[in-house]
C-alpha cells in the first residue's frame, strides 16, 4: 500500500517513541549452544537454561510477528484518516487525561488476578516502558468548541489501563474524528478483536448514536462483520443492565451459552438474580457463581412439570418428537422462529 509522506512521518514518530521505550531482541533469534560435554551434570543444567532462553526468544519472535500485523493495521488507519480529511498526530499522553466515554469493557477485564491476558499485557508494557501499539483518542471540546485539555478514548482501553497501572505515558493517535464517526471507528476496532466476549460486544453495540441507528443498518452490520443472528443475541443480552453484568464474577470471560443462560435467569426473576450477586459479592470465581445460580433457579425436583410437544418438519420426510418442559419448548420455538425469519420463512 502506497503511504503518503505525512503518514510516513507519523509512523516514523511512532518508531521513535518505540525505540525510546523498548528493548529489542537483536541477532537472528538463535541461542548459542554450550560447549560443555553433553553427558555432564553441568551440561544438563546448561541445556535447561538454553531451552528456557530459546522459549523466550520464540515468544519474542511471535510477538514480533503480531507487531508486524499491528503495524499494517496502523498504516491503514493513518492513511484512512488522511484520505477522509481527518487531521491526526501521534503523541505520548498522561493516562489520567484520557476519559472513557460510554461502555467499552467489563471491570473484570482489567483485573490481572482473573484475566491472565491483561496481566501479560501489563507485564509487557512495564518491561518495554509503554504501549508499542498506540490507541486512538480525540480532543474533548467544551460548549464553545474549545479544547478542554483532556481527551476522549475511542479505542485502546486495555492499553490505557495497563499504562495507568504501570505509571507510564500512553502512546495514542490524536485524531479530530467528528461525532457522527466516533461510534463506527470504535466498533470497527472492537469487533475485530478476539479478546472481547459476547457480553462486552453486546453492551458496546447498545450505544449506537441516532445518526447511525437511522442509517442503513444492513450496511453497518456488513462493515462491522455483524450477522443478523449476532445482532439478535446482542439485543437479548442488552436486556440485562450493564450494572448487573459488571457484578457477575468473571463476566469478561462468559461464553455465549453462559451469557444466554444468565439472561434467562434474570428475565425470570431479577430479585433472585440480585440475591445471588449479593451472595457472591467480591468473588472472582465464575464457575462457582454459575453453579450456585443454577442451583437457585433450577432446584432438583422429580415433580417438575413436563409437557410433550411435537415438532414436525415436512419436505424432506423428517419428523421428530421432543419431550420438553414449558420453558424449554418456548425457548426452542423462539429460536426456530428467528432462524426461519432470517431465511424469509414465516410460521402460520
Amino acid at each position: 500500500m502506497a503511504l503518503s509522506k505525512r503518514t510516513q512521518e507519523k509512523l516514523a514518530k511512532l518508531d521513535k517513541l518505540r525505540q525510546e521505550q523498548s528493548n529489542r531482541v537483536a541477532g537472528d533469534g538463535s541461542v548459542e549452544r554450550s560447549s560443555v560435554p553433553v553427558r555432564s551434570p553441568a551440561s544438563r543444567i546448561m541445556r535447561e537454561v538454553e531451552g528456557g532462553l530459546q522459549s523466550e526468544l520464540d515468544k519474542a519472535k511471535g510477538r514480533a510477528q503480531e507487531l508486524e500485523a499491528e503495524n499494517e493495521s496502523l498504516q491503514k488507519l493513518l492513511q484512512g484518516l488522511e484520505d477522509a480529511g481527518i487531521a491526526s498526530a501521534i503523541d505520548a499522553l498522561d493516562p489520567k487525561l484520557v476519559d472513557v466515554v460510554g461502555f467499552n469493557r467489563l471491570p473484570s477485564s482489567f483485573d490481572p488476578s482473573v484475566n491472565k491476558a491483561f496481566g501479560e499485557l501489563l507485564d509487557n508494557i512495564r518491561e518495554v516502558g509503554g504501549n508499542l501499539q498506540p490507541g486512538l483518542v480525540r480532543r474533548e471540546l467544551d460548549a464553545k468548541y474549545e479544547w478542554t485539555g483532556r481527551y476522549e478514548l475511542i479505542y485502546g482501553e486495555r492499553r490505557l489501563r495497563a499504562c495507568e497501572a504501570a505509571n507510564l505515558s500512553y502512546n495514542a493517535i490524536v485524531a479530530e474524528i467528528p461525532d457522527d464517526k466516533v461510534w463506527l471507528y470504535r466498533e470497527a476496532e472492537n469487533f475485530a478483536r478476539q479478546d472481547k466476549n459476547i457480553v462486552e460486544r453486546a453492551l458496546s453495540a447498545i450505544a449506537i448514536p441516532e445518526s447511525v441507528a437511522y442509517g442503513d443498518m444492513t450496511a453497518i452490520q456488513n462493515s462491522l462483520g455483524m450477522s443478523k443472528s449476532q445482532l439478535r443475541r446482542f439485543r437479548m443480552i442488552q436486556a440485562v443492565p450493564e450494572s448487573v453484568w459488571s457484578l457477575v464474577p468473571g463476566s469478561h470471560s462468559l461464553t455465549r451459552r453462559e451469557a444466554e443462560v444468565l439472561v434467562g435467569y434474570y428475565s425470570s426473576d431479577p430479585a433472585l438474580f440480585s440475591d445471588q450477586l449479593k451472595a457472591h459479592k467480591g468473588s472472582t470465581g465464575r464457575t462457582q457463581f454459575l453453579a450456585s445460580i443454577k442451583a437457585a433457579f433450577e432446584p432438583p425436583s422429580s415433580s417438575a412439570p413436563v409437557s410433550k410437544h411435537s415438532l414436525r418438519l415436512s419436505g424432506g420426510g423428517i419428523s421428530m418428537s421432543l419431550q420438553l418442559s414449558k420453558k424449554q419448548s418456548t425457548e426452542l420455538f423462539d429460536e426456530l422462529k428467528a432462524w426461519l425469519s432470517e431465511r424469509g420463512i414465516s410460521l402460520d
